[in-house]
């Protein structure tokens, strides 16, 4: 999200917390991810993650 419009969706393809790769990170804490996505993302950008599940 941008300055509350929804710019773009993507794929959270790895994560790592502490230069560790992670399976999950707790809200508040900082991480680093990799991010399959048609769109840059900036500064400032606020990203919302969802699971997906296909029935």
């Amino acid at each position: 999200m941008r300055r509350d419009v929804e710019i773009g969706r993507g794929k959270i393809e790895g994560l790592q917390s502490q230069k560790l790769p992670a399976k999950k990170v707790e809200e508040g804490n900082e991480c680093g991810m990799m991010i399959d996505a048609k769109i840059e993302i900036a500064g400032g950008d606020v990203l919302e993650a969802f699971v997906m599940n296909e029935r």
